[in-house]
């Protein structure tokens, strides 16, 4: 089933990197996408949504690695702010 709208992101707290300063668990983001990935360790996880009573992975990290499931530039202020964490990141 198409993700497809405006969901929440659940923040996870063990591995809140930098990427994610300035947003906080229940902040909304744009969703576009009919698959979703699996990680092979929880700690790459950076942030998870529920769709359809499924928790997705919304934002990984593996070294410097980062992917996000959600479009940010897409999600308003929010959003913008990662790109500038994006911008303001050493790796």
């Amino acid at each position: 089933v198409p993700h497809i709208g405006w969901n929440q992101l659940k923040i996870n707290s063990k591995n809140n990197q930098n990427i994610l300063n300035g947003v906080e668990t229940n902040d909304y983001f744009y969703f576009v996408h009919s698959y979703m990935g699996v990680l092979g360790d929880d700690n790459d996880l950076l942030a998870s949504s529920n769709y359809e009573g499924l928790d997705i992975v919304a934002g990984m990290r593996k070294e410097n690695i980062i992917g996000l499931q959600f479009h940010p530039e897409k999600s308003g202020e929010k959003g913008l702010r990662i790109i500038q964490n994006f911008i303001d990141l050493k790796i």
